[in-house]
């Protein structure tokens, strides 16, 4: 009933007689008329010769069993693979080719490829391997690893001239790339002395089992805000301070005397010597901050002096005297001015007495000092005589 593959039955059948006497490869023999073999070999291929006897004659037929050997299948597969992936499977060794394994996959390719890989397609892949009617199987395991899940993130915004810090995580390698031709292979690097030109989108590639998945952070570095300061001085006493700023959003002064502000130009009435030094100015814009000082200079008044040498006699030299600054300017009855720290005034006459103010300029400041003057008159003296008349006779 062949051909047989091994390990099959081998039945032999014959007809014509009244007793039987087989013989065939391997030293076989029987009297069976129909006699079979288990556990076939591809040895127990042959010629079996059958012995018929009748009444004392005999006869002999024979017939041609074929054991053919079982195919010797393979089974691979160029994995391990990552989800999305194409799973290909290779067999040989025989005619015919019959796949199955997880997800109820069938194939009847000798090579089949499946697109589009999911975990759930790990597993067991055989292949049934038909050969001249004889089947045999090889297995063959597959591996769909999971993607990564990573995580991409910054703590900005930053401020120029800080340290940028990224931080990820889901796989076991990592690679960066971003701004300015910036690459790591750190899980979390820094970068020092940030510039906004490290702004932008910053990607770490994750590997984890050979399968990698991308993820990105957004990083903003917002420059420092450029800070001017400035005042309007110098200051004499009890005038009014003016402090300027420009560069930012939000403005905090601080200075001498605990002096603090949150005015973009803040005004300091009744000004004070006590009021000058250093100003400073914290500007805020975008969460950073820059700071410029400016100096303030508030100068004493000047403390003058006015005298004079009188009182004075009509006719005689007005001696004027001040002290205190360094430019002077004096005033007087009759309109008098003079730029002199120390004028005199010739010929004196009465209406020259009266109150002089010198006007003493220092460092910007002014103050002012009077000495009253007095030009008395000359007396009007009188001088007489009483005449004598002599009498003749």
């Amino acid at each position: 009933t062949g051909p047989y593959c091994p390990g099959a039955t081998i039945q032999l059948n014959s007809t014509g007689g009244g007793t039987y006497s087989w013989s065939g490869p391997g030293g076989f023999t029987s009297t069976l008329q129909n006699p079979t073999i288990g556990s076939a070999t591809t040895a127990m291929g042959g010629v079996y010769t059958v012995t018929v006897t009748v009444s004392g004659c005999t006869a002999t037929a024979t017939t041609n069993v074929v054991v053919n050997p079982l195919p010797t299948p393979t089974a691979t597969n160029t994995g391990p693979y990552c989800v999305g992936a194409a799973i290909s499977l290779s067999s040989s060794g025989g005619g015919t080719y019959s796949w199955s394994g997880p997800a109820g996959f069938t194939s009847s390719n000798q090579n089949p490829v499946i697109a589009g890989a999911t975990t759930a397609m790990g597993g067991a892949y055989t292949v049934t391997v038909t050969l001249n009617g004889c089947t045999a199987t090889a297995t063959t395991n597959v591996v769909v690893n999971p993607l990564p899940v990573p995580t991409a993130t910054n703590t900005g915004p930053y401020c120029a001239g800080t340290a940028i810090s990224l931080s990820s995580s889901g796989g076991g390698t990592y690679s960066w790339s971003g701004p300015g031709g910036f690459a790591s292979t750190s899980q979390n690097p820094t970068i020092g002395s940030a510039t906004t030109a490290m702004s932008g989108v910053y990607t770490v590639t994750v590997t984890l089992n050979g399968c990698t998945a991308t993820a990105t952070t957004s990083v903003t570095v917002n420059p420092t805000p450029t800070v001017t300061a400035t005042n309007t001085g110098p200051y004499c006493p009890s005038t009014t301070i003016q402090l300027n700023a420009t560069g930012g959003g939000t403005y905090s002064w601080s200075g001498p005397a605990g002096f603090t502000s949150t005015s973009q130009n803040p005004t300091i009435g009744s000004s004070t010597t006590a009021m000058s030094g250093a100003y400073t100015v914290t500007v805020t814009l975008n969460g950073c901050t820059a700071t410029a000082t400016t100096n303030v200079v508030v100068n004493p008044l000047p403390v003058p002096t006015a005298t004079n040498t009188g009182p004075y006699c009509a006719g005689t030299t007005i001696s004027l005297s001040s002290s205190g600054g360094g430019t002077y300017s004096w005033s007087g009855p009759g309109g008098f001015t003079s730029t002199s720290q120390n004028p005199t005034i010739g010929s004196a006459t009465t209406a020259m007495s009266g109150a002089y103010t010198v006007t003493v300029t220092l460092n910007g400041c002014t103050a002012t000092a009077t000495t009253n003057v007095v030009v008395n008159p000359l007396p009007v003296p009188t001088a007489t005589n009483t005449r004598s008349e002599e009498h003749t006779s």
